[in-house]
């Protein structure tokens, strides 16, 4: 039985793995347990998957979750625990200490961007603390490997597996429709409406724009989602549109010619692999991460500067960037995040852990 401890289970990306996680291991048992709810994505996973809220009631109470958390491992029999995002790592570390094998896996930077925060300092210290040399650590990316090892001497035990993304993003029969001039130049965002992502840099683009046969749509909810949807109509801007949340992202790539991530910080980015996947070329954001999942096939912009991402779209325009040529490389870059490739090395690490005295 693998236990998956996690905050709670609302959309996103770390979430999203885990469900892919328990969905590629069916010949497993598993207990999703959650600090506290939401628990939207439970019902995405079949029915012999339990999922339990330990009901969390903040930091202060860390120790008595944790030990409610040792009392659930003990009666579901647990042999293995796996343990993602901040809160519920810190749980189920003390929670587990050494009686069982523990994975946990990295999906934030903010020990890299947010060094200078005091409260992320703490975090980290806390961190630290409670870290054993004894535990597996997983990070999402090279980029976050060597964050862990830089801020957190992290290094035994330590390997990066890349999330992956569904299979049904290389499936798609078709390719997005190249764009030519003098069509609109269609371009989509796909992410959470935070302030992380940067979205106020595609709101002076579209400003800077405003006349060229540039379209820009954003998808995804957040706390940020009206703020953004009213400035829009306060500049007058008819050429981008922050359009909620989208069901079928594969089919609704299909209509684009470019997608676009403007993020301050990633430690991974599922969704320009995703894009890339079926063919769409991809803009993004300058930063490690992303250098790391675009490579060659990725057109980059500074995410500092309007005026840099406007420039690369221009570049488009006026037909110095074939985005039509790109459509191969960027499928082929998307094939290096493959589930099965995610599989294998998890499925290695799990029976290297469970090896372990």
């Amino acid at each position: 039985m693998i236990a998956h401890v996690i905050d709670s289970f609302a959309r996103g990306g770390a979430e999203g793995v885990v469900v892919e996680t328990i969905k590629s291991l069916p010949d497993s048992q598993h207990l999703l347990v959650l600090l506290n709810g939401p628990k939207d994505l439970c019902l995405e996973l079949s029915g012999d998957v339990t999922c339990l809220d330990l009901q969390h009631r903040g930091h202060r109470y860390l120790l008595s979750t944790a030990l409610r958390l040792r009392t659930l491992l003990r009666t579901h029999e647990v042999t293995l625990v796996h343990t993602h995002l901040y809160w519920a790592t810190l749980v189920g570390r003390l929670a587990v200490g050494q009686r069982l094998p523990l994975v946990t896996t990295y999906h934030f930077a903010d020990y890299d961007t947010m060094r200078e925060n005091w409260k992320v300092q703490v975090l980290r210290r806390l961190d630290v603390l409670t870290y054993r040399s004894s535990y597996f650590t997983v990070a999402v990316s090279q980029y976050i490997k060597q964050v862990l090892t830089d801020r957190c001497g992290f290094t035994q035990r330590l390997s990066t597996i890349h999330n992956s993304i569904r299979d049904e993003f290389y499936q798609s029969a078709t390719l997005p429709s190249s764009w030519t001039a003098p069509a609109t130049l269609r371009v989509v965002a796909v992410g959470n409406i935070k302030a992380e992502k940067n979205y106020e840099l595609l709101l002076e683009a579209a400003a800077l724009l405003r006349g060229a046969l540039v379209q820009i749509d954003i998808y995804g909810t957040g706390p940020l989602l009206a703020d953004y949807q009213r400035q829009v109509q306060e500049l007058g801007l008819p050429n981008i549109a922050f359009l909620g949340r989208a069901d079928n992202v594969s089919a609704l790539f299909l209509n684009y010619h470019l997608y676009t991530m403007t993020s301050f910080s990633e430690s991974f980015g599922l969704t320009p692999v995703e894009a890339m996947a079926v063919g769409l070329p991809v803009l993004l954001s300058d930063i490690p991460a992303l250098r790391e999942v675009g490579g060659e096939a990725a057109i980059f912009f500074q995410n500092r500067s309007a005026s840099a991402w406007v420039a690369a779209v221009q570049a488009v325009l006026d037909g110095q960037l074939n985005l039509a040529e790109r459509q191969s490389a960027a499928r082929q870059q998307a094939k290096l995040f493959s589930k099965e490739r995610f599989v294998r090395q998890l499925t290695q690490l799990y029976e290297e852990a469970l090896a372990t005295d």
